[in-house]
């Protein structure tokens, strides 16, 4: 009865695992999509958008699309450069995106990055981001801060080890920040971890964990230790567990979070759970951009 209890708490406090982008847009499709991406070329009403996700994606204006951009109410197709990082709403028809409506980023919105705060010098952020490498976030007295459950908050709030989302412009590796939201991740104090196993040591786990951190992960003979299979959840030993396997950890974690003594591990597929999607009050911004 303890094991399954365990277990359905253990299951239930899971953390989730950041949410995919489709790799490519149909053809034809009658529904309306939207895409980011910097203006690559423009031959009458018709203009190339680079993309991240979809690659080169044909963009069909026609006298029934709406332009947008911050402080030029007059703005149109006829302005557009390459170069130009845009939103476009549309449908999908022709193996083109038929804009509804262009809107224009502003150079101070252009650029975003997620990562982890490694230190702090004055108004300047160092961190790392969620898929590696180092990048310095300069804040200045225009930048917004954005935090649940803070009202008006600075950037006397934000700690070493805070998960920031940041949008602003990008100069090599230093990006000036318009906004930042930010957190304190609950997996840094929390009594939940995950990661992928990187070294076994006896009983001792050493685990990978996103923004280039690791965790060392204690197990005695009282840990619970259960692996997903195709059978479901099978009760294991530690020393069934091995390298590379992705785990989540439910035990009491040290004063200075680089450590958990595990009480329970579930190991699988999945259990890793990548880099984590902060949960964090974000600035508005135009029409559709996930950076």
């Amino acid at each position: 009865m303890k094991h399954k209890v365990v277990i359905s708490l253990f299951v239930v406090a899971l953390l989730l695992a950041t949410v995919g982008v489709a790799a490519a847009a149909p053809a034809e499709a009658l529904r309306t999509d939207t895409v980011l991406g910097d203006v690559k070329s423009i031959t009458g009403a018709v203009f190339t958008l680079a993309t991240k996700e979809r690659g080169d994606v044909q963009i069909q204006t026609t006298d029934r699309t709406r332009f947008r951009a911050k402080d030029d109410a007059n703005f149109s197709l006829s302005n557009l450069k390459v170069g130009d990082r845009v939103t476009v709403q549309g449908r999908w028809q022709a193996a083109k995106l038929q804009a509804n409506v262009v809107v224009l980023i502003p150079a101070n919105l252009r650029d975003k990055a997620l990562g982890q705060v490694q230190s702090i010098t004055g108004s300047t952020l160092a961190i790392i981001k969620a898929e590696g490498g180092a990048l310095n976030v300069v804040t200045t007295t225009e930048t917004k801060f954005h935090a649940k459950g803070l009202q008006n908050p600075t950037l006397a709030d934000i700690k070493v080890g805070d998960i920031v989302v940041v949008v602003g412009q990008l100069n090599g590796t230093t990006l000036t920040a318009s906004q930042v939201g930010f957190r304190t991740p609950r997996e840094k104090i929390g009594p939940m971890a995950r990661g992928k196993i990187s070294a076994i040591n006896g009983g001792t786990l050493t685990l990978e964990q996103p923004f280039g951190q690791t965790l060392t992960v204690t197990t005695d003979a009282n840990t619970f230790v259960v692996k997903r299979g195709e059978d479901g959840l099978q009760v294991v030993k530690v020393s069934d567990l091995t390298v590379g396997e992705g785990v989540a950890v439910l035990g009491l974690r040290s004063s200075d979070g680089k450590s958990i003594s595990a009480k329970a591990i579930i190991a699988g597929k999945g259990e890793d759970a990548g880099s984590p999607t902060p949960q964090l009050q974000q600035p508005q911004l135009p029409l559709g951009q996930r950076g």
